[in-house]
């Protein structure tokens, strides 16, 4: 069976997840999701999106994002993702959200989410704290053999509120919510997926060139310790895949 994986932007794709999903021989399909409205499928009942794909993926990575998770007059792919997510939850279907994704499906199972607050945006290497139910989590719970966690982030917009069923595994100093479990999902703040050359391309995108080496050079010094937890997060979803 084959992972889905959704691509809200072309400037956030699941690079290193592609990479271990081929070490681990598993197929996969990514879908980019601004193209889905361009050709007018993204509410295609037997389209890449619809509940009917449930019959036949072993799991879901939804990927970061420029967008927030309310704007779905902008992007109208959001619902029927949500959909997607709420229906694979409810399967116990794997699932593995980042970023965008992460806030994703915390709005999708109840929770609240707080759009543009520069008290919580994280840009750069961070420090993450395991807590004592992520310690336990028999996903998310290997990563404290790599404590202190040092991570890729990229937000502003932040999981201000769980959903009733998320149990809290990870925050920071600026961000209360950088990892949940959900059931069968896992929704991470961070970016498991993102290479030094990629943080080097967002800083200049996001600040000008002047950003874009001091960037790259933080994120490469990080990169030994950000790569072994990302690897590891994301084998273990691949372990769950049916």
């Amino acid at each position: 069976m084959t992972v889905l994986i959704l691509q809200p932007d072309p400037i956030s794709p699941a690079t290193r997840i592609s990479h271990w999903l081929d070490e681990a021989e598993r197929m996969y399909d990514v879908i980019n999701l601004p193209a889905l409205v361009d050709r007018n499928q993204h509410n295609d009942e037997d389209g890449p999106i619809s509940t009917k794909q449930l019959d036949s993926i072993s799991g879901i990575v939804i990927c970061g994002g420029r967008m927030n998770c309310y704007s779905e007059d902008e992007n109208p792919w959001i619902p029927p993702v949500m959909k997607l997510l709420k229906g694979a939850v409810d399967k116990g279907l794997p699932v593995l959200d980042i970023c965008f994704g992460h806030q994703l499906l915390n709005r999708t199972m109840g929770g609240h989410i707080e759009v543009g607050s520069l008290a919580h945006k994280e840009d750069g290497v961070v420090t993450v704290e395991v807590t004592d139910e992520g310690k336990a989590d028999d996903w998310f719970g290997g990563v404290q053999d790599l404590a202190p966690l040092t991570v890729y982030e990229s937000h502003s917009d932040y999981v201000a509120e769980l959903p009733p069923e998320g149990v809290l595994l990870a925050h920071s100093d600026r961000c209360p919510v950088e990892a949940v479990r959900i059931k069968s999902a896992l929704g991470v703040q961070f970016h498991p997926e993102v290479s030094p050359e990629e943080f080097r391309e967002w800083a200049r995108e996001e600040d000008g060139e002047d950003a874009a080496e001091p960037a790259y050079e933080a994120a490469k010094s990080a990169d030994d310790k950000a790569k072994k937890i990302g690897a590891y997060v994301v084998k273990e979803f691949i372990s769950r895949l049916g």
